[in-house]
């Protein structure tokens, strides 16, 4: 598996979505539940953050904070973490997603394929997974249900309703 290839397309399947919403119409409701696409996308910056710190794990880095937060408020760090953003504007929210995808990218790169596909690394969310089963159910289809999600947005927009 080709993880970087995956995570790439995953974060395309994401920015085709989002720019075919303008981004006047990123704060309106109900998109996912009562989330907007800009809650939305404050959620996915908060999900790479999340995976940049579990590639963190295996890079030596000193601090993990968003793991930290989402171990100890499992049930509520999704709302939570959207909550703190709401003051964002779309642009603003879109440049924080982009730069913590780039910060995980950067850090799957020095992990490299073999690590990445390594059975029983990452116990805490399946004793036989590896960092690869992650990246395809927490990362690539995490995006691409979201982004079918801002799609499905998208489309009631064109159609009025």
């Amino acid at each position: 598996m080709d993880a970087l290839t995956i995570m790439f397309y995953g974060n395309k399947t994401l920015m085709d979505a989002l720019n075919a919403v303008d981004t006047v119409d990123w704060d309106r409701p109900n998109v996912c539940g009562v989330w907007s696409v800009k809650d939305i996308v404050s959620h996915l910056a908060a999900s790479e953050l999340l995976t940049s710190d579990i590639f963190g794990l295996f890079t030596g880095a000193a601090e993990k904070p968003m793991f930290d937060r989402m171990a100890a408020a499992y049930a509520t760090w999704n709302d939570d973490t959207v909550a703190e953003r709401r003051g964002l504007n779309a642009e603003q929210a879109l440049a924080e997603y982009k730069t913590a995808y780039l910060e995980k990218m950067a850090r799957a790169e020095v992990i490299g394929p073999e690590l990445l596909a390594k059975s029983g690394t990452i116990p805490w969310y399946g004793e036989s997974y590896s960092l690869d089963d992650y990246i395809v159910y927490g990362d690539y289809g995490h995006k691409r249900e979201h982004a079918a999600q801002i799609n499905v947005f998208r489309d009631l927009l064109k159609s009025g309703k």
